[in-house]
């Protein structure tokens, strides 16, 4: 029998799964973009070291974000299991003894 905690359960996972092959592809091109870009700021001779020292500071802000943002996602995305199974999976409404989630969920 499929759940209404099977189905939020199933649709959670269905976004991370999204969120997380978008995010590996933007990654992987925002990679290339900021090798580049150091690439060039490191091969001109014209640039000043300082200028590279910028360039190197906010290519690592970059990345130090884009891991921030895939940390709370993951953390998030567990906190919401979590929340699927204290609030969904067979738990019983304690007013009158009776599990909450037996009924089969509609499937359209």
């Amino acid at each position: 029998m499929v759940t209404r905690a099977d189905i939020a359960r199933q649709a959670l996972d269905l976004s991370k799964a999204t969120f997380d092959n978008t995010y590996l592809s933007l990654a992987a091109l925002q990679q290339i973009a900021e090798d580049a870009l150091v690439a060039a700021a490191a091969g001109a001779p014209w640039v000043p070291a300082e200028i590279e020292g910028v360039v190197r500071a906010c290519v690592g802000f970059g990345q130090r974000t884009r891991g921030d943002l895939k940390d709370t996602v993951d953390r998030c995305h567990g906190l919401l299991h979590d929340l699927i199974d204290r609030t969904l999976a067979g738990t019983r409404n304690a007013a009158v003894g009776e599990p909450r989630d037996l009924e089969p969920a509609a499937i359209h």
